[in-house]
């Protein structure tokens, strides 16, 4: 029987390896669209190809293909990924705003601010015109724990 230790540190190898498969997935499929291997096969794009052949939902297979041909541009969060310094979320969400010659340090900032590859990405800012009511009923700065309907008894997002 596993110690709660050694099953944590067991979750967060296996995620490392996911993370580092989910790499290997996104170069395929960068590979097979640069390649054209979709239009071959009569799709009318790679995100079509994807659905189709491998199941994924329309907009999972967009996604799949906007983060592959990004990271072929961003050899800086590619190999980040790659090494498992950084989870496919966090690469997604980079990929959203680095620009095509991101600086070293720039990358290197955002590995140092989330500290390890299984934190979770930084919530944003709770949107415009709500606020933050706490368990004493009182008007808040910071956004919600939880924005889920689930989520801790008393913490929930109240119109201003």
């Amino acid at each position: 029987m596993f110690s709660v230790e050694e099953m944590g540190q067991e979750i967060a190898v296996l995620a490392v390896h996911i993370d580092a498969a989910t790499h290997r997935l996104l170069e395929c499929i960068r590979h097979f669209d640069e390649a054209g291997g979709w239009y071959q096969q009569g799709a009318m794009s790679c995100a079509h190809w994807l659905a189709w052949r491998v199941g994924w939902a329309p907009a999972t297979a967009r996604e799949k293909v906007r983060v592959a041909r990004a990271l072929g541009k961003l050899p800086a969060i590619d190999q980040a990924l790659k090494t498992g310094k950084l989870s496919y979320a966090k690469a997604r969400a980079l990929t959203r705003v680095a620009n095509q010659k991101p600086r070293p340090s720039w990358l290197r900032c955002r590995l140092r601010h989330w500290r390890t590859a299984r934190t979770p990405v930084p919530r944003l800012p709770a949107r415009p015109g709500r606020r933050c009511v706490s368990r004493a009923g009182r008007a808040d700065s910071a956004p919600p724990r939880s924005s889920r309907r689930n989520g801790p008894p008393g913490d929930h997002v109240a119109p201003r």
